[in-house]
Parts: structure tokens; sequence; C-alpha cells
């Protein structure tokens, strides 16, 4: 048998092509694959349901807190540099290390399965842009109704007094760490599922919903959701982590450098 997106030899009974991580529909019923994955007998993208993607949220998120609350218990300032960086590496760790619970070491699924795969091009490149600048555009004209209608803005997050002088940080964290860990969860490992299940629009709808509620600031949930329905449908394009990685990146080193020059 042979994948039907690269050509590359397959096992009758595998689940997916180890070569472009493309999907290989199995014989209903409760088979074990031969990779060792888990017995199934319903067809989808990726063998993960919207169960484990939630199960992995609210784990992470529990673990998240108790690991936070032990780190204010040591520093005792929530504005304290190392506070704040070992609570975002921990976030980071935790997050990962539940999509390799329940997806990776689960169903034996590839990593390429999540979106780990580089497919771009040229002409993606400037529909990332675009996506960025209408998501933008959207953001400032919510900004501007919402000052109107209650007289005040978003609130802006203490950037400053978290990384201070420590630019060089602040970009590694903000730039790079952020959006790819972000990105792997919400869009390769969350939103997969919810398109599986529910379809490509009610996926995209509220993927980028938790997106922007588990940031747990209500005057910015309209702009973080409008952004994360822009990175859903970048990546439903090519099923790659790639562009909207990359807007990620874009939008945090854009915001985070227009705070930087506006307070300097």
């Amino acid at each position: 048998m042979y994948c039907k997106n690269c050509g590359n030899e397959v096992g009758d009974d595998s689940r997916f092509c180890r070569e472009c991580g493309g999907v290989i529909k199995e014989r209903p019923g409760n088979q074990t694959a031969a990779d060792g994955g888990e017995p199934y007998d319903i067809e989808g993208e990726v063998p993960w349901g919207v169960a484990d993607t939630l199960k992995a949220l609210l784990i992470s998120f529990g673990l998240q807190l108790v690991a936070v609350m032990l780190l204010f218990l040591i520093f005792r300032n929530p504005l304290d540099f190392t506070f704040i960086l070992l609570s975002q590496l921990v976030a980071s760790g935790l997050t990962l290390a539940m999509i390799w619970v329940f997806a990776i070491r689960k169903y034996k699924a590839p990593f390429s399965s999540l979106g780990l795969r580089f497919s771009f091009s040229v002409g993606q490149f400037f529909l990332v842009i675009l996506a960025w600048v209408i998501a933008l555009g959207l953001s400032a004209a919510y900004d501007a109704f919402l000052y109107t209608l209650t007289k005040e803005r978003p609130p802006v997050q203490p950037i400053l007094e978290i990384f201070g002088e420590n630019i060089v940080l602040a970009y590694i964290v903000i730039v790079i760490v952020a959006p790819i860990t972000e990105e792997i969860f919400f869009r390769g490992f969350l939103y997969a599922a919810f398109r599986d299940k529910l379809g490509v629009t009610y996926g995209v709808i509220i993927s980028a919903a938790i997106f922007g509620a588990v940031h747990a600031m209500p005057l910015i949930f309209f702009p973080l959701f409008i952004i994360g329905v822009a990175l859903a449908i970048l990546y439903e394009q090519k099923r790659s982590l790639v562009a909207p990685i990359l807007m990620h990146a874009i939008n945090n080193a854009m915001a985070l450098t227009v705070l930087y020059i506006y307070n300097g």
C-alpha cells in the first residue's frame, strides 16, 4: 500500500505515512495498527480527539497553577524577573508534555501530524502579512469601539516591568518560545481535533475562542479571537505550523517593539 500524498510505501494497517505525515485510511473495527497505536474505528485527520485536547488543557492549566503558586511562595513578587521567566518556561514545558502524553505517546502519532513539517511558499508569506494586517485592523477597530463605549482601553501587559533591560531575553520568550509552544498546542493539537469532529468552520471558531479565553483578560478577548481565527486558517491551508508560527511571531515582535519604543 502506498501513501496517496507522497507515494511512500506503508504497511497495510498503518495509520500515518512516516514520510509526510499523511493519514492512511484504515479498515474500521477494533484493530491495533502495526505502529502500536490504540484500536479505533473512525476516520479522521488526527488520531486524538476533542476529549484528549480538553483533558490536556485542563491538566496543563492545573499543573501550571500549582507550579506558579509554588514559585510565588519562593519569590513573593509576581513581577520578579526570575519568577516570570521560570513561570513561562514551566508553562511551555507542561504544555508540550501534555501534547506528548495525549497525542504522541498515546496514539503513536508522528510529530508531523501536529503540523511540525516544513510546508511554505512565497505566496503564503504574503498571505501571512495580509492576515496579520487584517487582524491588526480589526483589533484597532475594536480598541476604538471599546474606548468610545467605556472610555477604557485594553490593558497592557507589564512587559517592561517584567523584563526591564533584558530586551534580548524578552524577544526570545515572547517572539520565539511563546509562538512555537502556543501554535503547536492551539493549532496543531487542539484545532485539528475540533476540525475533525465539527468541521473547519466550527473548528476555527472554537479553537480561536479557547485561545482568547485562556489568556484570562476579558478586554482583549476579541482581538485574540480574531488573531486565533487567522492563525487557524493559515494552518488549515497546508496543515503546517510554519505560517501560523511566523504570523504569531511577527505580531508579538511588532507589539513588543512598539512597547519598547513608546516607553523608551
